[in-house]
């Protein structure tokens, strides 16, 4: 979903597509990737690194305007799951350094994704529980990513039926050389 106060352009860039919105004063548009593409950007794995970031900025033109941009995420398999929402931060706004605050898992897992805005973002990662991925808790790890490389991060699965709500990654240090954008999240956090 976007918006802008004045007329202008915004180029939404993913996965070797560009599409061009034009927005006229006031006006607010939702902008879906078809599936096909959604499908692609989506991060499956824990310590998957790929290039599945989304690049949404203003026309050369229109570059001194500003622009609000929502991502709000549906599941297509079912229509009860997957209700994501997040407020996109400009990139002249994004920090290098954050904690994850996230919500305690019994068996899915909690996690965050990095997105890097440069290339060569060397980024150190102290996750506060076992990754999917084989990371030891409180031991830091060091990634290096690209511009518009995601890197995803997910707590370790506990056995189907546990109780144990440990499966945390609230706490975990992310310090980057350059900025970068950290979303968090869980897998199907239920009712409790």
């Amino acid at each position: 979903r976007l918006s802008a106060r004045e007329a202008m352009d915004i180029i939404i860039a993913a996965d070797n597509s560009t599409t061009t919105l034009t927005l006229t004063a006031g006006e607010t548009k939702i902008y879906n990737f078809d599936r096909s593409l959604a499908q692609t950007l989506y991060l499956y794995s824990s310590e998957e690194t790929s290039y599945k970031g989304v690049h949404v900025y203003a026309a050369q033109k229109d570059k001194d305007k500003f622009f609000s941009c929502f991502l709000y995420n549906r599941a297509f398999d079912s229509p009860n799951t997957s209700r994501d929402a997040s407020l996109v931060i400009p990139s002249r706004l994004l920090g290098k350094e954050y904690i994850v605050q996230t919500y305690p898992q019994d068996v899915y897992s909690s996690e965050f994704a990095i997105v890097a805005t440069e290339d060569n973002t060397v980024v150190n990662i102290t996750p506060t529980f076992d990754t999917d991925g084989g990371k030891p808790k409180d031991t830091p790890f060091t990634v290096t990513l690209s511009k518009g490389q995601a890197y995803l991060v997910a707590s370790k699965k506990h056995e189907e039926g546990s109780k144990d709500l440990s499966a945390d990654l609230t706490g975990s240090r992310i310090c980057a050389d350059k900025p970068i954008a950290v979303f968090n999240g869980n897998q199907q956090t239920g009712n409790r």
